[in-house]
């Protein structure tokens, strides 16, 4: 947001709100800075902006309301890895890349489209694709993934499937173990309810659906 300076300001307060909540302070600066780079906002939302200027005197009144619409994290993501934004489409989302993967799995799992493919590391990682193995303690085939949280891309679906033979899947029941990693990402730990010493073979994935 950018501003005019007046004459005789100390400070200048502005003030947003997000939708059509109540205001509140984004930030209050030095009569020296006319603008405001505001970076505590969730994507795709829509966020109102004012600002007035303050002396020893008093206030001034409200300035002229400025409305914003932020960026969806698939736009920003489609943006900074490809430079457009034209390209938020289903057919190119699920196009295979020469490795096999597609952006869409690497927007789902927080990998450039251009790294090479990698897995978690478990309890550590903050991206990557799955990683599975069998729990020593508990001898039952765990996965976890990193996924973005609901209120960041309310769109994709994280669905942990499991099989004995790879023809038929099916769904779990059980989330699993969620914890947080920031406003945007969370780590997900599934476990299966079937002890691997029980199955002569067992197979877990994790589909990642997008809703249009």
């Amino acid at each position: 947001m950018l501003w005019v300076g007046v004459d005789r300001a100390v400070q200048y307060e502005v003030q947003r709100r997000q939708g059509f909540g109540p205001w509140s302070v984004a930030a209050t600066v030095g009569s020296y800075i006319t603008y405001l780079i505001d970076t505590n906002v969730l994507p795709q939302g829509t966020y109102t902006y004012r600002v007035r200027a303050i002396n020893g005197s008093g206030v001034s009144g409200w300035s002229p309301e400025a409305t914003a619409l932020t960026l969806s994290t698939m736009q920003e993501w489609l943006g900074r890895n490809f430079g457009s934004l034209i390209m938020d489409d289903p057919a190119i989302l699920v196009s295979p890349s020469p490795d096999g993967t597609t952006p869409l799995l690497r927007y789902a799992f927080n990998l450039t489209i251009s790294e090479p493919a990698y897995s978690v590391t478990p309890g550590r990682s903050v991206s990557g694709f799955p990683m599975a193995w069998i729990d020593s303690k508990t001898r039952l085939l765990t996965v976890e993934y990193v996924r973005r949280k609901a209120t960041s891309h309310p769109d994709i679906e994280y669905v942990v499937e499991s099989s004995d033979s790879l023809h038929g899947w099916t769904a779990s029941p059980v989330e699993g173990v969620v914890s947080p990693i920031d406003a945007l990402w969370e780590r997900v730990r599934w476990q299966d309810q079937i002890p691997a010493d029980e199955k002569a073979s067992r197979f877990v994935r994790v589909r990642v659906v997008y809703h249009e």
